[in-house]
């Protein structure tokens, strides 16, 4: 956390305050870091520790498994939880994910290959690469959103429309379309495979890029790879599966998070500050799970059973310093102060 970029003479603002008060209660730590002029901090690797058990402890006492939970709670104390060592450790449950996976990704690069999707031509390639038909389950598009276990395995892109693939046949207007839900466009036939072919074009040239920059061991890497991509096809480099079509391609270097959220939820987790960026924050996976020393694959399935799926809250306020909590509780109801509603008589 860097605590300002300027180094003009100010008042100390609110968040130095607060930080001053999180390093003396041992919550963050001051460090020093390269071409950083500013104070920065860090978790306190104590502190950090003790909030997760302390999380374990609580789930021990609220489900009543007292005993499993200790167990795992001494078994957590041998390895930093969510450490690259920790992964590693687990990682051995999950042998077989490496073997299916391998197969997979194998039969994936011999049909949808840069060198084959160069190769393809007129409806062929609208046939190969994109929705085509409810009875066409061999596109590139559905198996990288629909098969399940390309989607179990590498990650889900699934949600929204097939209009995020910039071309599909429209089942019931029976054209090629292609803009969005809201202003759809119909193309004839040439006109979708022309679309098609720019579209094949980007992934081959993308993937190209990416194969002559395979050696990515530090953000930066990541962010010249971006730029060069960003440079040559800004229109695709965003969309989520294009992502997933570059995973699969390049497996080593590509996690199988492509959404904002879920990108989060896992940094969030290992104690990483996410990049405003896609891209970047795949690259912030990406070197933890090299760190590893296991697969994309395995890293994911460790990650679901473990952390688990995106939890969502909403946060209801009780009131100043709680003081309508007792009431809620004493009646069994909450209460949203929406005060300029009136009364809700006049709504029934």
């Amino acid at each position: 956390v860097e605590v300002r970029a300027s180094g003009r003479k100010v008042e100390p603002q609110k968040s130095d305050r607060i930080l001053t008060r999180l390093v003396l209660w041992g919550v963050l730590s001051k460090i020093q870091k390269a071409q950083h002029n500013e104070p920065c901090f860090e978790f306190n690797a104590d502190f950090a520790q003790t909030v997760n058990l302390n999380m374990l402890k609580g789930l021990a006492i609220s489900t009543g498994e007292v005993t499993e939970i200790e167990d795992y709670i001494v078994e957590e104390n041998e390895l930093d939880l969510f450490s690259p060592e920790w992964f590693k450790e687990k990682a051995d449950n999950y042998q077989n994910i490496d073997s299916e996976a391998a197969q997979l990704y194998s039969d994936f690069y011999a049909k949808f290959s840069p060198d084959i999707l160069a190769k393809l031509t007129g409806v062929d390639l609208l046939q190969t690469l994109f929705y085509s038909g409810d009875s066409n389950k061999e596109n590139l598009c559905y198996i990288l959103e629909k098969h399940p276990r390309y989607k179990d395995l590498f990650g889900s892109i699934d949600g929204g429309s097939a209009y995020k693939f910039m071309l599909f046949f429209h089942s019931e207007k029976q054209s090629w379309v292609t803009g969005t839900g809201q202003k759809s466009v119909n193309l004839s036939v040439s006109e979708a495979i022309a679309l098609g072919q720019e579209i094949r074009d980007a992934l081959v040239k993308g993937a190209s890029i990416i194969e002559n920059n395979t050696n990515l061991n530090s953000l930066e890497d990541y962010l010249a790879l971006y730029n060069q991509l960003l440079g040559c096809i800004p229109k695709y480099i965003k969309y989520q599966w294009v992502l997933k079509y570059y995973h699969m391609l390049f497996p080593h270097l590509f996690p199988v998070f492509y959404s904002l959220d879920w990108q989060q939820h896992v940094l969030h987790n290992l104690n990483i500050v996410p990049n405003d960026e896609t891209f970047i924050r795949m690259g912030q996976i990406a070197l933890f799970v090299k760190q590893c020393d296991i697969s994309q694959a395995v890293f994911s399935k460790i990650i679901h059973d473990y952390v688990g799926d995106i939890k969502s809250f909403l946060r209801i306020g009780t009131g100043d310093h709680g003081s309508l909590f007792n009431e809620w509780k004493t009646n069994n109801y909450v209460a949203v102060g929406w005060n300029f509603l009136g009364s809700l008589d006049s709504y029934c």
